[in-house]
């Protein structure tokens, strides 16, 4: 009997991280989706679009701290960097955002 339950057990551990795998996959594929989906250098409108603000909006995000942008090209932010930076500062630089915005 104890044989048994350790096998029911291991299988049931077994379909749990299949579902986790696949869940985690899935969700890999949307972030790609969604970042890829924007082209390597970000516009005011794309960074509009990215944090879902108005135009007005983007240029206080644009001076936050340690916005990304290109050294190369004005007014132009490079995607992967810029997404990083949100993902790194979405609860501080967000708040303190929000806060300026009202």
């Amino acid at each position: 009997m104890s044989q048994e339950i350790q096998e029911l057990e291991a299988r049931l551990f077994e379909e749990r991280l299949k579902e986790l795998c696949r869940r985690a996959y899935n969700q890999g594929l949307d972030d790609a989706r969604t970042n890829q989906s924007y082209p390597p250098m970000f516009k005011k409108e794309d960074v509009a679009n990215y944090f879902q603000v108005s135009k007005a909006s983007v240029e206080n995000i644009i001076r936050m701290s340690g916005f990304p942008k290109s050294k190369i090209v004005n007014a132009r932010y490079p995607r992967d960097e810029v997404i990083k930076w949100a993902n790194a500062n979405e609860n501080i630089e967000r708040v303190n955002f929000l806060k300026q915005a009202n």
